[in-house]
């Protein structure tokens, strides 16, 4: 920014008068994973509720919601009843109108809005909702990642999987298996995208918004590493590419190419019952590689 001015992020929707949202952004911002939206403007109020329509505390994501004298009744025309749901009776102050947006947001300790993204990007993977968002402020945490976004892509198998595109910040890409100890430090493992792309840019639509359907197809970001070597390495391949549906090298991460937890399970019970000892899952995690893998089954077997 020029000397002696200011840079302000505005928040609002044409149905909210434009703007009722306001921060002044600082140095601190430019180094956290999202520049808050700030605090309401004058005549303003701002909810994070729940699906019930319940405040919500401190840091836990909602539905922002918007109420004052900048508030729409409702909209004009032929428009559907779900649309126009979305102005209700302000419960918290009578004969008013509160507007929810469809946005994700939560407080701040400090007493400003952080937005997160909208309710109808949040994806479902193996049954659980995940919020792109979420992922995607863990990604950019990493001082190696400039930019990221997160979508969810069919596997091999038709189940729903977690991928993550990124751009680096500098000339060298973060390693995939440091990126994803990275993760493990903030993110639950559903959370932990098991595919990896970087690219130069993420795409943009015509008002700067990221343009998701425009990201090239996700593929695993797996190591070129050796073959498999020796009897018990080539077994373990063999039962990771019955799970998986494709070849993989001795060095190269199961979780990262697309396993998770239930087919761990099932790896484990393939080994276990081609080499005749019992296998405990948590090896599988500690020891995510063939050789790996094949090295512990080596010890156990003598």
């Amino acid at each position: 920014a020029r000397p002696g001015s200011r840079l302000v992020n505005l928040y609002g929707a044409s149905e909210t008068a434009d703007q009722v949202a306001a921060h002044v952004v600082t140095g601190d911002d430019e180094r956290a994973p999202r520049i808050p939206i700030g605090r309401p403007i004058a005549n303003t109020k701002i909810y994070i509720l729940d699906r019930a329509g319940r405040p919500l505390p401190i840091g836990v994501p909602g539905e922002i919601c918007v109420a004052g004298v900048g508030i729409s009744d409702r909209y004009l025309g032929d428009v559907p009843a779900a649309d126009q749901a979305k102005f209700a009776p302000n419960p918290f102050a009578p004969r008013t109108t509160m507007y929810r947006t469809g946005d994700r947001g939560r407080w701040r300790h400090d007493g400003v809005l952080e937005y997160i993204g909208r309710f109808n990007h949040l994806l479902k993977i193996r049954g659980i909702r995940v919020d792109p968002g979420e992922v995607e402020a863990a990604i950019l945490a990493h001082p190696g990642v400039a930019a990221a976004a997160a979508i969810a892509h069919a596997g091999f198998d038709g189940e729903q999987r977690l991928a993550a595109y990124l751009v680096a910040r500098g000339p060298g890409t973060p390693p995939l298996a440091e990126l994803r100890r990275f993760l493990r430090t903030t993110l639950p493992e559903t959370l932990i995208p098991t595919s990896f792309l970087t690219v130069d840019a993420l795409p943009l639509g015509p008002t700067g918004k990221l343009d998701r359907a425009a990201l090239p197809a996700p593929e695993a970001m797996i190591t070129a590493s050796r073959p498999p070597h020796g009897s018990v390495e080539h077994a373990v391949a063999l039962a990771w590419e019955h799970l998986l549906g494709r070849p993989m090298g001795a060095e190269d991460d199961f979780f990262a190419a697309g396993g998770q937890s239930l087919l761990a399970a099932q790896l484990g019970a393939r080994l276990a019952e081609r080499f005749a000892v019992e296998l405990p899952l948590a090896v599988l995690f500690e020891r995510p590689t063939i050789a790996a893998q094949a090295a512990w089954l080596e010890t156990a077997v003598l």
